[in-house]
């Protein structure tokens, strides 16, 4: 069902359809499933189901049970590979929540994602106690040398993904 009121709302304004959509985010009952939500939508989609369960249930999460109601809600599916999967829409929806959070300072949002703002923020010491999560992925050609001084600020910090080529400071 959901999958053809996906389809369906490709042909309403972007605004309209995030609007539409989050109000299924906004129909979980308690902040650790939308928490599980924001998670997967900006760092774990494509990643082993169970994976992602440990990791999560290392933060204090229930999130076997979490994973569940999203499943139930249709806003999380798993592949054949046991791989989590997120219609773009429903990922894009979660990111833009996170975006709202600081729209301007992104070192003020609970989970960075992108390379730039991640990279900026690392770089420049700028990490905040907003900063839940965050990932940061390296091409292989490059190196980047971090100190561990641009983690000092962030004290809420519960994931963090580093993969890459980086100095021996991180």
């Amino acid at each position: 069902v959901w999958q053809k009121v996906l389809e369906k709302l490709k042909c309403v304004p972007n605004d309209q359809v995030q609007k539409k959509l989050k109000v299924s985010f906004d129909g979980l009952k308690d902040v650790t499933e939308k928490q599980i939500f924001l998670d997967i939508a900006c760092f774990f989609i494509g990643m082993d189901q169970n994976d992602v369960i440990q990791i999560l249930n290392g933060c204090g999460f229930f999130a076997d049970i979490g994973i569940k109601v999203l499943f139930e809600r249709a806003l999380l599916t798993v592949d054949n590979r046991n791989k989590l999967r997120m219609h773009d829409m429903l990922r894009d929806m979660g990111r833009q929540i996170v975006y709202e959070e600081s729209p301007l300072d992104p070192e003020k949002r609970s989970r960075l994602w992108r390379r730039e703002d991640v990279f900026d923020i690392l770089s420049k010491h700028k990490g905040t106690e907003a900063v839940k999560g965050l990932t940061l992925v390296i091409p292989i050609k490059n190196t980047v040398c971090l100190n561990t001084k641009a983690f000092k600020r962030m004290n809420k910090l519960r994931l963090l993904q580093l993969a890459g080529n980086f100095c021996k400071e991180v």
